[in-house]
Protein backbone atom coordinates (compact mmCIF):
# COMPACT_ATOMS: atom_id res chain seq x y z
CA UNK A 1 0.00 0.00 0.00
CA UNK A 2 2.95 2.22 0.34
CA UNK A 3 3.73 2.64 -2.91
CA UNK A 4 0.05 3.57 -4.07
CA UNK A 5 0.83 6.31 -1.62
CA UNK A 6 3.99 7.75 -2.95
CA UNK A 7 2.86 6.86 -6.29
CA UNK A 8 -0.21 9.96 -5.87
CA UNK A 9 2.62 11.92 -3.87
CA UNK A 10 5.36 11.79 -6.36
CA UNK A 11 5.64 14.96 -8.51
CA UNK A 12 2.60 15.27 -11.05
CA UNK A 13 3.18 15.81 -14.94
CA UNK A 14 1.35 18.40 -17.08
CA UNK A 15 -1.46 16.30 -18.54
CA UNK A 16 -2.55 15.04 -14.90
CA UNK A 17 -2.67 18.87 -14.33
CA UNK A 18 -4.83 19.69 -17.39
CA UNK A 19 -7.29 17.21 -16.50
CA UNK A 20 -7.52 18.67 -12.68
CA UNK A 21 -8.86 21.86 -14.10
CA UNK A 22 -10.76 20.50 -16.78
CA UNK A 23 -12.96 18.46 -14.16
CA UNK A 24 -13.42 21.62 -11.88
CA UNK A 25 -14.31 23.54 -14.72
CA UNK A 26 -17.04 20.81 -15.66
CA UNK A 27 -18.43 20.84 -11.70
CA UNK A 28 -18.67 24.61 -12.18
CA UNK A 29 -20.30 24.84 -15.54
CA UNK A 30 -22.61 22.39 -13.90
CA UNK A 31 -23.54 24.99 -11.34
CA UNK A 32 -24.50 27.94 -13.38
CA UNK A 33 -27.61 25.31 -14.79
CA UNK A 34 -28.96 25.62 -11.35
CA UNK A 35 -31.38 28.85 -11.10
CA UNK A 36 -31.61 28.60 -7.54
CA UNK A 37 -28.17 28.52 -6.06
CA UNK A 38 -29.55 29.48 -2.44
CA UNK A 39 -31.32 25.73 -2.19
CA UNK A 40 -28.07 23.76 -2.38
CA UNK A 41 -26.16 21.91 0.68
CA UNK A 42 -24.06 20.07 1.49
CA UNK A 43 -24.32 16.08 2.41
CA UNK A 44 -21.16 13.88 3.24
CA UNK A 45 -21.73 9.82 2.84
CA UNK A 46 -19.35 9.61 5.73
CA UNK A 47 -19.07 5.84 5.32
CA UNK A 48 -20.02 3.29 2.77
CA UNK A 49 -18.87 -0.40 2.52
CA UNK A 50 -19.43 -3.20 -0.32
CA UNK A 51 -18.23 -5.65 -2.37
CA UNK A 52 -16.51 -5.68 -5.25
CA UNK A 53 -17.20 -8.40 -7.90
CA UNK A 54 -14.23 -8.17 -10.32
CA UNK A 55 -15.28 -8.93 -13.94
CA UNK A 56 -13.39 -12.21 -16.21
CA UNK A 57 -11.33 -11.71 -18.82
CA UNK A 58 -9.78 -14.40 -20.99
CA UNK A 59 -6.62 -12.79 -21.37
CA UNK A 60 -5.66 -12.78 -17.68
CA UNK A 61 -8.24 -15.31 -16.08
CA UNK A 62 -10.91 -15.64 -13.23
CA UNK A 63 -11.52 -13.62 -10.56
CA UNK A 64 -11.78 -15.30 -6.86
CA UNK A 65 -15.23 -16.87 -6.29
CA UNK A 66 -15.13 -14.87 -2.92
CA UNK A 67 -15.96 -10.86 -3.53
CA UNK A 68 -13.51 -8.46 -2.41
CA UNK A 69 -14.58 -5.47 0.31
CA UNK A 70 -14.42 -1.54 -0.73
CA UNK A 71 -14.33 1.12 1.81
CA UNK A 72 -15.20 4.53 0.81
CA UNK A 73 -16.44 8.01 1.59
CA UNK A 74 -17.64 10.79 -0.58
CA UNK A 75 -18.73 14.26 -0.28
CA UNK A 76 -21.52 16.34 -2.40
CA UNK A 77 -23.43 19.61 -2.92
CA UNK A 78 -27.52 19.06 -3.45
CA UNK A 79 -28.12 21.73 -6.33
CA UNK A 80 -31.60 22.78 -8.59
CA UNK A 81 -33.61 22.05 -5.74
CA UNK A 82 -31.97 18.99 -5.13
CA UNK A 83 -32.30 17.52 -8.16
CA UNK A 84 -28.47 17.32 -9.08
CA UNK A 85 -25.83 16.35 -6.65
CA UNK A 86 -22.25 16.51 -7.92
CA UNK A 87 -19.21 15.68 -5.76
CA UNK A 88 -16.12 13.91 -4.81
CA UNK A 89 -15.60 10.15 -3.96
CA UNK A 90 -11.94 8.76 -2.50
CA UNK A 91 -12.40 4.65 -2.33
CA UNK A 92 -10.12 1.81 -1.52
CA UNK A 93 -10.46 -2.12 -2.52
CA UNK A 94 -8.61 -5.07 -3.68
CA UNK A 95 -9.12 -8.28 -5.27
CA UNK A 96 -7.04 -11.53 -6.76
CA UNK A 97 -7.40 -13.05 -9.85
CA UNK A 98 -5.95 -16.44 -11.26
CA UNK A 99 -4.04 -16.35 -14.41
CA UNK A 100 -1.23 -18.33 -16.49
CA UNK A 101 1.21 -15.92 -17.81
CA UNK A 102 3.40 -16.58 -21.29
CA UNK A 103 6.28 -17.97 -19.19
CA UNK A 104 4.51 -20.49 -16.85
CA UNK A 105 2.59 -23.44 -16.99
CA UNK A 106 0.40 -23.43 -14.14
CA UNK A 107 -2.00 -20.79 -12.65
CA UNK A 108 -0.76 -18.24 -10.40
CA UNK A 109 -1.98 -15.49 -8.10
CA UNK A 110 -2.04 -11.50 -8.87
CA UNK A 111 -3.46 -9.89 -6.04
CA UNK A 112 -4.41 -5.54 -6.45
CA UNK A 113 -4.58 -2.97 -4.19
CA UNK A 114 -6.39 0.04 -5.05
CA UNK A 115 -7.04 3.79 -4.08
CA UNK A 116 -9.45 5.73 -6.46
CA UNK A 117 -10.89 9.64 -6.48
CA UNK A 118 -13.75 9.89 -8.73
CA UNK A 119 -15.63 12.90 -9.38
CA UNK A 120 -19.53 12.26 -9.60
CA UNK A 121 -22.82 13.49 -10.85
CA UNK A 122 -25.96 12.42 -9.71
CA UNK A 123 -29.22 12.87 -10.87
CA UNK A 124 -31.94 12.43 -7.93
CA UNK A 125 -35.59 11.54 -9.71
CA UNK A 126 -38.84 12.49 -7.94
CA UNK A 127 -39.32 10.61 -5.00
CA UNK A 128 -41.39 7.75 -5.12
CA UNK A 129 -42.43 7.47 -1.58
CA UNK A 130 -41.68 10.80 1.02
CA UNK A 131 -38.51 8.81 2.35
CA UNK A 132 -37.49 6.72 -0.66
CA UNK A 133 -35.40 8.76 -3.78
CA UNK A 134 -34.29 6.88 -6.81
CA UNK A 135 -30.87 8.13 -8.63
CA UNK A 136 -28.25 7.55 -11.06
CA UNK A 137 -25.80 9.28 -12.08
CA UNK A 138 -21.66 8.77 -13.30
CA UNK A 139 -18.22 9.51 -12.66
CA UNK A 140 -14.81 9.79 -14.10
CA UNK A 141 -11.50 9.63 -12.05
CA UNK A 142 -8.41 8.04 -11.78
CA UNK A 143 -6.90 4.77 -9.37
CA UNK A 144 -3.40 3.96 -8.38
CA UNK A 145 -3.31 0.10 -8.34
CA UNK A 146 -0.32 -1.90 -6.66
CA UNK A 147 0.22 -5.27 -8.14
CA UNK A 148 1.54 -8.14 -6.42
CA UNK A 149 2.40 -11.74 -7.80
CA UNK A 150 2.46 -15.06 -6.07
CA UNK A 151 4.03 -18.17 -6.62
CA UNK A 152 7.46 -16.31 -7.91
CA UNK A 153 9.58 -13.71 -7.38
CA UNK A 154 8.28 -10.32 -9.54
CA UNK A 155 9.08 -7.33 -7.83
CA UNK A 156 5.67 -5.04 -7.34
CA UNK A 157 4.63 -2.37 -8.97
CA UNK A 158 1.98 0.71 -9.15
CA UNK A 159 0.36 1.93 -12.19
CA UNK A 160 -2.60 4.97 -12.49
CA UNK A 161 -5.70 4.18 -15.03
CA UNK A 162 -8.23 6.71 -15.52
CA UNK A 163 -11.92 5.26 -14.15
CA UNK A 164 -15.60 5.65 -15.69
CA UNK A 165 -18.55 4.90 -13.50
CA UNK A 166 -21.55 4.73 -14.24
CA UNK A 167 -24.21 3.66 -11.46
CA UNK A 168 -27.76 3.40 -9.53
CA UNK A 169 -28.99 3.51 -6.58
CA UNK A 170 -31.74 4.33 -3.66
CA UNK A 171 -31.66 6.73 -1.19
CA UNK A 172 -33.97 5.77 2.14
CA UNK A 173 -35.26 8.29 5.04
CA UNK A 174 -32.03 10.72 3.22
CA UNK A 175 -29.69 8.52 5.15
CA UNK A 176 -29.21 5.52 3.93
CA UNK A 177 -27.92 5.07 0.21
CA UNK A 178 -27.72 1.62 -1.38
CA UNK A 179 -25.77 2.07 -4.56
CA UNK A 180 -24.60 -0.51 -7.15
CA UNK A 181 -21.63 0.58 -10.02
CA UNK A 182 -19.88 -0.36 -12.70
CA UNK A 183 -16.15 0.90 -12.85
CA UNK A 184 -13.98 0.92 -15.68
CA UNK A 185 -10.46 0.78 -15.34
CA UNK A 186 -8.67 -1.20 -18.08
CA UNK A 187 -5.74 -3.76 -17.89
CA UNK A 188 -8.12 -6.37 -16.56
CA UNK A 189 -9.48 -4.30 -13.35
CA UNK A 190 -12.91 -3.71 -14.36
CA UNK A 191 -15.74 -4.60 -11.71
CA UNK A 192 -19.21 -4.62 -10.27
CA UNK A 193 -19.89 -3.41 -7.14
CA UNK A 194 -22.73 -3.16 -4.57
CA UNK A 195 -22.18 -0.83 -1.17
CA UNK A 196 -24.51 1.09 1.43
CA UNK A 197 -23.62 3.90 2.85
CA UNK A 198 -24.82 6.69 5.95
CA UNK A 199 -25.24 9.93 5.06
CA UNK A 200 -25.60 13.21 7.39
CA UNK A 201 -26.49 16.53 6.12
CA UNK A 202 -28.08 17.28 2.95
CA UNK A 203 -31.91 17.52 1.87
CA UNK A 204 -34.23 16.68 5.04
Amino acid sequence: MEYIFYYFCKPINNNFIMNKYLYITLFYLLASFCHDIKAQSVEWEIADVGFVFGIPDKGIGKVQEVPALMLGSELRLNLCEGKVSPGIQFSLSGWNRKYIPSYADRPYNRHQQAIMFIFVTDYNFTEIHPKIMPFAGTGIGLSAIEYKESGFEIPSHTASHLIASPRIGVEFFNRVRLTGEYRYQGNYNNFFAVKIGYVIGGKR
